[in-house]
């Protein structure tokens, strides 16, 4: 994307915070840096942050930060394997640590602490909105005149957030784009791959999300538009 003029910024979090020491530095066009600024197609300028400088937690008791990183690998590796029993019985993905953080209520007052501190950055530096992720929870809502958008994580949650060209920015739902392209081919085939309808790919724009090739080259569009 940088070789085709689209201005890349790389901002690292906690589990790559190696690549912090070369903030500043601008690496085969793409700039790396702490924090970013981001204005989009209609004017709005978002403050562009991973998130765990405002994780109590990360910042002032970095033991137990390791210990909790260690135990979401753990927690993965078990969630694959519980996912790996469901599959065969036609199941959706379940995630376990998505369940915890829901349930759970101290979970649920760190999400909420995490999202106020976040949203009084963004306030204090006269932005209209903050990106961020850290918390690997998928968020898009508008708190009082800020706007707070998570992007989520590509691990399990597999969500992003893309800009339209007219500014408008979308919660992109990864594992939700794959089922409802896996449900759209099982309708488009009759029991025999001769039978497979092609995907109109000059229909609506909606349709161009079944296809995995041209989701992600409508991505790189969207991308594209946030230069």
């Amino acid at each position: 994307m940088s070789h085709r003029g689209t201005r890349v910024t790389y901002v690292p979090g906690n589990h790559d915070e190696t690549a912090r020491q070369f903030c500043g530095l601008v690496f085969g066009g793409i700039r790396v840096a702490m924090d970013a600024v981001h204005e989009t197609a209609d004017g709005r300028r978002l403050l562009v942050t991973h998130g765990d400088k405002f994780d109590l937690v990360v910042q002032n008791y970095r033991l137990l930060s390791i210990a909790g990183a260690v135990g979401y690998e753990m927690l993965l590796c078990v969630n694959r394997a519980f996912n790996g029993v469901r599959k065969p019985f036609g199941l959706p993905y379940y995630s376990l640590s998505q369940a915890i953080k829901v349930r759970v209520k101290s979970a649920r007052n760190f999400i909420s602490n995490f999202e106020q501190a976040l949203i009084t950055e963004a306030r204090r530096g006269g932005f209209d909105g903050v990106i961020c992720g850290h918390i690997h929870k998928a968020e898009q809502r508008r708190i009082a005149e800020i706007e707070y958008l998570n992007c989520g994580d590509w691990v399990e949650s597999c969500t992003l957030l893309v800009e339209h060209e007219d500014g408008r920015i979308e919660l992109i739902d990864g594992l939700a784009l794959l089922a409802a392209r896996d449900a759209r081919s099982a309708m488009c085939t009759d029991g025999d791959d001769d039978a497979r309808e092609p995907i109109d790919t000059e229909s609506e724009e909606a349709d161009l999300w079944f296809d995995a090739g041209i989701a992600f080259n409508r991505l790189r569009v969207l991308a594209g538009a946030a230069k």
